[in-house]
């Protein structure tokens, strides 16, 4: 026992910490990744008429209504939390009823892959078209056909 606790105790507390932070990590690497590309493209002339031409690409994408970008906020977060909601249920199924832990543990494994897959897909198609987005696009057009003229 480390720190007076179970192995199995500081597994879950471990588990439920990273898949908390799974959510603030991703939203991290989205505002920073934009930035990064652009840094990388300015290595030269080509790379940066490359990423100009990517970045217009995206903007060719009809863009989301406010309500729309809202509605699809709200579906994600309610997401993230029905998933925490079942791997709670999942641990307290797996506390009181130790025979049937390979149930709760496959239920939990089969629900965070779906909650997964469909906040990825719904993520992937707001991204491109949330407004929020679009403006920083058009600004970063805007930097980088700067720096090529």
């Amino acid at each position: 026992m480390f720190l007076g606790h179970s192995a199995n105790w500081w597994a879950i507390v471990i588990s439920v910490a990273f898949f908390l932070l799974t959510f603030p990590l991703s939203v991290l690497a989205n505002w920073v990744t934009p930035s990064l590309k652009n840094w990388y493209a300015e290595r030269s002339v080509a790379a940066t008429q490359a990423r100009i031409a990517q970045i217009e690409k995206e903007l060719q994408e009809p863009e989301l209504t406010d309500f729309e970008d809202h509605a699809l906020m709200g579906i994600q977060v309610t997401l993230v939390m029905t998933s925490l909601g079942v791997l709670l249920l999942s641990v307290l199924v797996l506390n009181s009823a130790r025979d049937s832990w390979l149930l709760a543990v496959a239920s939990l494994g089969m629900t965070v892959l779906v909650f997964s897959a469909v906040l990825r897909t719904i993520r992937r198609f707001h991204q491109v078209r949330s407004p929020r987005l679009r403006f920083h696009q058009r600004k970063d057009v805007e930097r980088l056909k700067a720096r090529v003229s």
